[in-house]
């Protein structure tokens, strides 16, 4: 009886326009809906250090978040739960039925984007993961590669994070797809990542070089890790076993010569160039650069270039000399032949 009652009340002017107003309160999940089909720019915000467009689950959870700190979506929300249960819960089936479907469309609207959208990521990841993989264990050995978990973060971008035994845990790099070669690529984010948690690695790796050349004890070189085989190394283990396992690209060299003057910088670069550079071999690319010191002050850098613009592209030098040094220790620019 008491049923019957509450669904005979009738409504008045308010009713009618708290129900209309009930009915628009629904118009931000639109946005969402859109955002989970036709994605959404993360803008200056980011989202979990990820900056481009988002879809699906992620971008309602963005745009829901965007939405909650206006704060349009919690009034929204609030007004539809106190209206639906203060007032359309007594009012006739008539009201109560359509707000109820209202609500289950909504719903129903950005879960099924979101579930198509997962279907999708699925797929994707069993086409691409191997290729992930392949990539990994090229790069980084056999056994990293099969004990990584790789996980899809943006299937647009191609954009994988991996998580590997050799970073503490919770930590991952990122590997995605190059634009340019279309290819996966992590774009030595591993070796940064390794580097920060293992410090002394990079200085460790470039005192290792200067002794596999045999540089003099004034000759410093400096070189990126490209990549290394890390076989069961694990984050903590001590990283010097993994210097003669690295593979590397040396960019410069840093030199602090007794005397400077033109000519000594000139037989300095004859001398890399003779001795030094062909036992580079692969690990050098057209030019390094030779960095002049006196202590801790910088003189003036040097380009060993191997196929220089001049003299129908033979080898040559070019000195760069600091111009608040130069006219002190007698140098100035000058190119020359490597002969």
């Amino acid at each position: 009886m008491h049923d019957k009652t509450r669904e005979e009340r009738t409504m008045g002017l308010p009713g009618i326009i708290g129900t209309v107003i009930f009915f628009l309160s629904f118009l931000p999940y639109i946005f969402l809906i859109y955002s989970a089909i036709f994605g959404i720019g993360t803008g200056f915000f980011g989202f979990y250090g990820f900056y481009g467009t988002l879809y699906g689950l992620k971008a309602v959870i963005y745009s829901g978040t965007m939405l909650i700190l206006i704060p349009v979506l919690p009034v929204c929300f609030l007004y539809q739960v106190l209206f639906g249960v203060i007032y359309l819960r007594v009012r006739p089936k008539k009201i109560r039925i359509p707000a109820a479907i209202c609500a289950c469309v909504f719903a129903a609207l950005i879960v099924i984007p979101c579930l198509v959208y997962k279907g999708r990521e699925i797929v994707y990841s069993k086409e691409e993961d191997p290729e992930v993989r392949r990539f990994l264990e090229d790069k980084y050995g056999e056994q990293f590669a099969a004990e990584a978990r790789i996980v899809l973060f943006s299937m647009e971008n191609g954009e994988y994070r991996v998580y590997t035994p050799v970073l503490p845990d919770g930590e991952y790099f990122v590997v995605d797809r190059d634009v340019n070669t279309n290819e996966f690529n992590d774009h030595n984010d591993l070796i940064h990542e390794f580097a920060c948690s293992n410090i002394g690695f990079t200085d460790d790796l470039d005192t290792y070089l200067d002794e596999k050349y045999g540089l003099p004890g004034n000759a410093h070189i400096h070189a990126e890790c490209m990549s290394i085989d890390f076989g069961d190394f694990r984050n903590g283990d001590d990283h010097s076993g993994l210097l003669t396992n690295a593979d590397y690209w040396i960019s410069s060299i840093r030199l602090e010569p007794s005397i400077i003057d033109q000519e000594s910088l000139k037989d300095i670069t004859l001398d890399i160039w003779e001795t030094y550079v062909p036992e580079f071999g692969d690990h050098m690319g057209e030019y390094i650069t030779l960095y002049i010191y006196d202590g801790e002050e910088i003189i003036a850098d040097i380009q060993i270039m191997q196929a220089s613009f001049v003299d129908n592209g033979v080898p040559a030098g070019y000195i760069d000399a600091y111009e608040n040094r130069a006219g002190l220790y007698g140098i100035e620019d000058e190119i020359f032949v490597l002969e």
